[in-house]
């Protein structure tokens, strides 16, 4: 994740500027701006929002402003697509740095939401979701567009299930 304007994007109320991007575009919240732009990456949204927003802000934000597990879970669910879609530009399984690509998603995912945290058990948690993801027969050129891809949530439900067993 990287933009060309990011280090000023850290001067000043960054929290501000992202609100009043938000509301800019007509949004009431941050979570009504997420949540109209499903398969969307990080990336885009900050592009979206302003030269001096930086994608990482977006992350922290979106995973560090829940209230409570389920809220966490749905973040963390729906920030794995964002990663997902940003990183794997070809699609599941397509392009020759497939490979480098699908790792880059998934470390980056799984560092930001360990230390977003709001739950005991998060590194064991974000673990288990690439587990069961790898797993997963995940047919060649897909790419998540919501939260609510049948392979995202089965990779949580097997990772949920294996934490509570």
């Amino acid at each position: 994740m990287s933009k060309k304007n990011e280090p000023r994007a850290w001067i000043g109320d960054w929290h501000q500027r992202i609100d009043d991007g938000v509301i800019r575009l007509g949004f009431a919240s941050l979570d009504h701006f997420f949540l109209a732009r499903p398969g969307r990456g990080y990336e885009a949204l900050a592009r979206e929002l302003g030269e001096d927003v930086a994608p990482l802000q977006l992350v922290w934000r979106h995973l560090r402003e829940c209230r409570g597990d389920d809220e966490f879970l749905d973040r963390a669910a729906d920030s794995l697509m964002r990663h997902l879609v940003e990183h794997l530009k070809r699609g599941w399984m397509r392009g020759v740095n497939f490979e480098f690509n699908v790792v880059s998603a998934i470390v980056t995912w799984s560092g930001e939401v360990e230390r977003a945290g709001h739950r005991a058990g998060t590194r064991q948690l974000t673990e288990s979701v690439i587990r069961a993801l790898r797993q997963l027969s995940i047919p060649e050129g897909w790419l998540p567009s919501t939260r609510e891809d049948n392979y995202i949530k089965d990779a949580f439900h097997t990772a949920l299930a294996s934490s509570s067993s």
